[in-house]
């Protein structure tokens, strides 16, 4: 259920770990033991439709949801999360063969209200707005730019939200 793990977080505060995994179409979550580090009771959430070669996952900011990409599912997917818990529940799917093709990497802003990802083979960053209350994504706007985004494949934000930076793998 870890086959090829691509990425990994912790939670906010501490008590969760979440790793993606390319081959195995997953997202695996442990709980955290915050004196030892140590991970237990792995929980395996196996999706072949949506979780297609996953490659990042990124929890909120509250603590709130936990988002993931999937490069062969052209998808962003994401789960409500429990605080005390750290179970996820809810999947959402969101798929856009058109602008999220290959997506590689997701990040939520330090203030929780937008998430971006960006896709390899759309030449995109991806954003939308995030309900701060349900971490429902609406809004999707697309930036494509073939010339200074070829085979974009990370993305990041600044710690005051003010901006957001990404790197291509082909790009000058």
């Amino acid at each position: 259920n870890l086959g090829s793990p691509f990425d990994v977080t912790v939670s906010s505060d501490g008590k969760n770990v979440y790793a993606v995994a390319y081959s195995s179409f997953s997202i695996v979550y442990w709980d955290r033991d915050s004196a030892t580090g140590a991970l237990s009771n792995q929980v395996n959430l196996i999706d072949s439709t949506n979780l297609n070669q996953a490659y990042s996952v990124t929890v909120s900011p509250d603590g709130k949801s936990v988002y993931a990409v999937a490069k062969n599912s052209d998808s962003i997917v994401y789960w409500d999360r429990d605080s005390a818990t750290g179970a996820l529940t809810n999947q959402v799917n969101l798929i856009d063969s058109i602008n999220l093709i290959a997506a590689y990497s997701v990040v939520v802003t330090p203030d929780g209200k937008n998430v971006y990802a960006v896709a390899v083979n759309s030449d995109s960053i991806v954003y939308w707005d995030r309900d701060s209350t349900t971490g429902a994504l609406t809004n999707q706007v697309n930036l494509i730019d073939s010339t200074n985004l070829d085979a974009v494949k990370g993305v990041a934000v600044s710690p005051d939200g003010k901006n957001v930076y990404a790197v291509a793998y082909t790009s000058r």
